[in-house]
This record gives structure tokens, sequence and C-alpha cells, in this order.
């Protein structure tokens, strides 16, 4: 394979949902070992196994979603490598089926809990993309489908296979519910913001999505209020669940992220496509970030006992 079509491959993963995936199945597991030494040595290969299923279901998902979008995006996305032609619709296909199979296959037979979490991310996956249900044609149904993934099925399922690995009985933490909760509001605003720069495609193919119905500058307006309402959800676990530095680190980092959201959201255009597209790629790495935060404030917390 050369090097266009190496590029063109990692281009058709669409990497930053990618890195959103690794980074919330990294903090889970570190959620679950607290970095004990004897819990790291049971399930460190559990870990790189959770990431290669979860990661290749990541694959299908946004795969699947650009062999049945090929035509729309040839309007949307012209630059996406089946819409510009530099991955043929057989290689697309061949992406898609052989990342479902080894991920449903590595999960499955990882145990039941893994299976299920894939192969419900699997069945909500493909509902989103393939018709005759094809979700993404109902702007409501759409955006529930990606937050019901995002937050419930990767943080509850992967955390509790975590715990079964360990052989503790299945309890979700205070830190797990924040994350449902957190990731319930961002993946809404991932959900809706990522439709509003496909608004002038979707209008032609005649999908239904959020800024289809209400318009950019409404859908916007709603992505603020759920990111905004994700960090005030932050500050107040801070304050009402951490301790001692931990805590300082958590509502401090929360309160930066906060701050440095509001100013983007000031200084954003919703008029211009190149300011939201922008704008949707900060969600993302703020969505990283609230992760990486959540780990952290943990570690700090194990150092001081």
């Amino acid at each position: 394979m050369n090097t266009t079509k190496l590029l063109a491959t990692w281009e058709f993963t669409r990497p930053h949902t990618m890195v959103g995936t690794f980074v919330a199945v990294m903090v889970l597991w570190i959620l679950a070992t607290d970095l004990n030494a004897s819990f790291v040595g049971i399930t460190v290969h559990w870990f790189i196994i959770t990431e290669i299923a979860a990661l290749l279901i990541n694959v299908y998902i946004v795969g699947v979603n650009q062999i049945y979008d090929v035509e729309i995006d040839k309007i949307n996305k012209p630059y996406l490598p089946l819409a510009s032609g530099i991955l043929s619709m057989k290689e697309g296909k061949m992406i898609v089926s052989g990342s479902a199979v080894i991920s449903l296959t590595i999960a499955w037979t990882s145990g039941f809990v893994l299976g299920l979490t894939i192969s419900l991310a699997f069945i909500i996956g493909t509902m989103y993309s393939v018709p005759p249900i094809r979700l993404k044609n109902h702007g409501v149904l759409s955006s529930l489908s990606i937050m019901l993934v995002r937050s419930f099925i990767v943080n509850l399922g992967v955390y509790a296979f975590f715990e079964t690995k360990l052989h503790h009985s299945i309890k979700f933490e205070p830190e797990i519910w924040f994350l449902v909760l957190f990731t319930f509001a961002f993946s809404l605003s991932i959900a809706i913001t990522k439709d509003v720069p496909d608004l002038s495609g979707d209008l032609a193919f005649d999908i239904e999505t959020i800024p289809a119905m209400i318009g950019s500058k409404k859908t916007l307006a709603f992505s603020k209020t759920f990111l905004l309402s994700s960090f005030l959800i932050g500050l107040f676990f801070g304050i009402l669940f951490l301790e001692q530095a931990s805590q300082l680190l958590f509502i401090g980092g929360n309160t930066v992220l906060l701050a440095y959201l509001i100013k983007r959201i000031r200084d954003l255009n919703h008029r211009h496509e190149k300011e939201v597209k922008a704008f949707y790629r900060m969600i993302w790495r703020l969505f990283y970030a609230e992760y990486i935060l959540m780990a952290l404030q943990m570690l700090v917390q194990l150092k001081l006992n």
C-alpha cells in the first residue's frame, strides 16, 4: 500500500474520534485499577485488548457512515477518502467489515461484558447509518444514539469489564457517574455541532438533522448550553466529591477549560463554516482534556494517601 493510500486509510478512521475512544478506555482502566501494581499486572493485557476492540469498532462506525454518506459527502466533505475517490468503495467495505469482525471476535472471546459492550456499539452504529432504520435521517434520534454510545455504553461497559477482570463486584464509583453525566451533555453537543457545516448537503438529500430543522444559529446555541452545563457539572462534582489537592486540581482545571470555552463561544461566528469546524475540533479537545483531568486528580489523590 503506497503512502497516499495509507494516509487516506488513516483519514478514513476519523482520527479525532479514535483519540477520544483511546483516551476514554485508558482513563476508565486507570480508574478501575487505581494504578495499583498488582491490579495493573492482572489487567494490562485486558486493557490492550479493550483498546484494540474499541478502536476497531470505532473504525467500523465511522467507516460505515462514510460508505452510506458518500454522495452527501461529495457536497459536505469532498476531501474524505471515499468521496474524493482516493479509496474505492470496495476498499472502504473491506476496512469496515474487517474491523467489525475482528472487534466483535476479540470482545466476545474476552468475556460477556466486553462482548455486550462492543455489540451494543456495533448495533447502534449500524442503525445510525444503514437503511432502512438510518437514525442519521432523524435529528433527535441521531443525536441520542451518539450520546448513548459515548456516554453510557463506553463508560459503564468498559469500566464494568475491567471490574470483572479484577474479580470485583461491579460498583460504579462517583467518578464513573460523573463521566456519564459529563459525556451525556458533551456528546449531545458533538452530535449536533458536527452537522452544522454539513447543512447544505443534508438539505439537498432531505436529511433531517437538527441544523436542518432549526437552523445553524439555534443549533449552536443548544450546543453551547450543553458544553457549559458539562463544565458546571464538573465544578459541582469537584466540590461535592473530591478532597484536598485533587479537588483543587480538578476545580482549577475545569475553571480553566470553562474560561477557554467561554472565550471560544464569544468569538464564534456561526455564519463562517471554517470557524464552526474549528469550534467542533475544539469540542473534541475539551472532551479529551476532561478525561485526562479525571485521571490526574485520581493520581494526585493516590499520592496523598
